[in-house]
C-alpha cells in the first residue's frame, strides 16, 4: 500500500497530489520518505516477483456488516491519479473487495505497477 506521495509518470496533474507531495516533507518527513522508498525498492528490486502496491488516499467507511453491504457492490476505480473516474477517496468495502479480487487473479494488468484505487467518481 501506498499514498499519493508516490508519483508515476503516467498520472495527471492534480492540485490534490501536487498539495500532497509539497507539504508531506514539512509535516511528517519520515512518512514522505518511506513511501518513496517503497516505489524506489519495487522499482529496482522488484524486476523478481509479481507485485502490486496500490496507492490510495483516504478510506471512508465503517467496518460494521451495514457499512459493507450497502458499500461492496459500488463501482471502483483502478488506473492513475487524475484519470476520469478517480477521485479521492475509497469505502473499506469497495477497497476489501478489490483486494480480494486482485488475491483471487483479477487485478493482473495491474502486477509490476502502482495503480491509484478509488470508488468511483463517476459512480
Amino acid at each position: 500500500m501506498g499514498t499519493l506521495t508516490i508519483r508515476r509518470p503516467e498520472d495527471r496533474w492534480t492540485l490534490v497530489q501536487t498539495i500532497v507531495t509539497t507539504l508531506m516533507p514539512l509535516f511528517n518527513n519520515a512518512v514522505y520518505h518511506n513511501m518513496l522508498n517503497i516505489a524506489h525498492l519495487f522499482d529496482e528490486e522488484g524486476q523478481d516477483h509479481e507485485w502490486t502496491v496500490f496507492r490510495i488516499a483516504q478510506i471512508k467507511g465503517d467496518s460494521d456488516e451495514d457499512s459493507w453491504k450497502n458499500h461492496r457492490g459500488e463501482d471502483f476505480f483502478i488506473g492513475w491519479v487524475g484519470e476520469e473516474g478517480w477521485k479521492l477517496s475509497a469505502t473499506r468495502a469497495g477497497l476489501a473487495r478489490w483486494l480480494v479480487d486482485a488475491v483471487e487473479g483479477k487485478a493482473e494488468a495491474w502486477v509490476g505497477k502502482m495503480p491509484a484505487v478509488s470508488s468511483c467518481a463517476t459512480a
